[in-house]
């Protein structure tokens, strides 16, 4: 019988994809934890789009949200009710959605408080200015609360 020693497709595929997590690790100190179950060819995407994100982060210019979002003009947050905080919740969070940025609403907080945060902190927030394909900012109102508790 005699044996190849050439690799199989998915081994080359596994042993390229050690090379791409071994790069990024020593070019960007990310830190990866794949399954070995993880399809190889699943795991060369990700891991080209994690890379293609490294390489525009290290590139990006921050900017405040409020740019990022084509700066629309802000009812200022005071003396609002409730219908129209709410009207204006909406707009803004279609607008950030339309950007590729989504920020959860809790629940219990009412719309003129919520209003508050999204034009005095959320919006003001400096954040790497990267567009990719199918990439979503993300972020969780509950991280803000807590920052304010560290003051």
């Amino acid at each position: 019988m005699e044996t190849s020693d050439r690799l199989s497709k998915e081994d080359e595929l596994r042993a390229a994809n050690a090379l791409k997590t071994l790069n990024l690790e020593l070019n960007y100190q990310a830190e990866t934890f794949i399954h070995d179950d993880a399809p190889p060819d699943v795991v060369s995407l990700w891991l080209d789009n994690i890379t293609r994100f490294e390489e525009a982060n290290a590139n990006a210019q921050l900017a405040p949200l409020l740019n990022i979002i084509g700066n629309p003009e802000l009812i200022p947050a005071e003396g609002l009710d409730e219908a129209v905080s709410e009207a204006e919740i909406n707009r803004l969070l279609l607008l950030l959605f339309e950007n590729n940025i989504y920020v959860n609403r809790p629940e219990g907080v009412s719309a003129t408080d919520y209003y508050r945060f999204l034009v005095e902190e959320f919006l003001q927030l400096e954040i790497p200015d990267i567009k990719l394909p199918g990439m979503l900012h993300v972020f969780c109102y509950e991280e803000f609360l807590a920052g304010d508790e560290d003051d």
